[in-house]
């Protein structure tokens, strides 16, 4: 979790963004390890937001960038472990929801937010409710599979958090398994989506001894193998390349998007003009 001093630190931040590159920032959540339940006591803050530019700026034939990033200490004299702020334009955030966004579905669940209009987060969560169970498993084995090939197939022993990275993200795609159901979403913490993902007893407690293991270590320092999960880990990836395309995969609304972005640019333009008094 964060403090309020990690609240006061990261919203400083976001307030200067704001002012330096002339944007609103809708909504603003913790992603990554700390979001997950599993930081280590050096971990990052994964920082995620949508912006919402001045209409003219959206406007624009050549638009510019759709992305604003930046990398700050914690501390204001450097030092301190890092604060990674990543955000996505309004047009951006949108268009991505309307193709089922994983990331997006989590955002909008929201386990730590550092700020949200409500306007905003409704019309997202409406969009998100109707996300395509195959694009979130698909989603979820991909990352599984790019975390074993980049990470966990070479020699030596990794680093403790791509283990749970792999294995978060195999038992959220089972999990989608369990609920195909169009709007369904694996639970953002980890201690809930391992409640509700059924596995091995012995692959239950190699993920236990992984978590208690990487917690009480820093970053740096976690380097582990774990068989059990490699065995497991291998055999998963082989198995939901056949189930995840029999999942639905229904489309989401597109119209449902437009009216979101028309409604939070033009909210003016889109009130209802009272009738006039008899």
């Amino acid at each position: 979790m964060v403090s309020e001093r990690d609240m006061g630190r990261v919203n400083a931040l976001l307030d200067e963004l704001e002012g330096r590159h002339g944007v609103r920032i809708l909504m603003a959540v913790e992603s990554g390890s700390r979001a997950w339940g599993f930081a280590s006591p050096d971990s990052d803050f994964d920082v995620r937001f949508v912006y919402q530019e001045p209409l003219d700026r959206m406007l624009r034939l050549f638009p510019g960038r759709d992305v604003i990033e930046q990398m700050t200490p914690y501390r204001e004299d450097g030092t301190g472990v890092p604060i990674d702020l990543v955000g996505w334009s309004l047009p951006k955030t949108l268009r991505l929801a309307a193709a089922s966004n994983p990331q997006l579905c989590e955002w909008a669940a929201g386990t730590i937010t550092y700020r949200a209009d409500p306007g905003f987060l409704e019309r997202l969560r409406v969009l998100t409710a109707q996300s395509s169970p195959r694009v979130l498993a698909h989603h979820y084995r991909g990352l599984a599979k790019k975390t074993v090939c980049d990470y966990l197939s070479g020699p030596g022993e990794p680093r403790g958090k791509k283990y749970l990275y792999a294995v978060r993200s195999l038992l959220a795609a089972n999990w989608m398994l369990d609920h195909p159901t169009p709007g369904a979403a694996p639970p953002v913490r980890f201690d809930r989506l391992r409640a509700q993902t059924r596995v091995a007893a012995p692959v239950d407690a190699a993920i236990q001894d992984l978590l208690d293991w990487k917690t009480a270590l820093g970053e740096g320092e976690a380097h582990r193998r774990f068989p059990v999960l490699d065995r497991w880990i291998g055999s998963e990836l082989i198995r939901l390349e056949q189930e995840v395309p029999r999942l639905p995969d229904p489309e989401v609304d597109r119209e449902v998007a437009e009216r979101a972005l028309d409604a939070l640019i033009f909210p003016t333009a889109l009130t209802p003009v009272p009738a006039p008094e008899p």
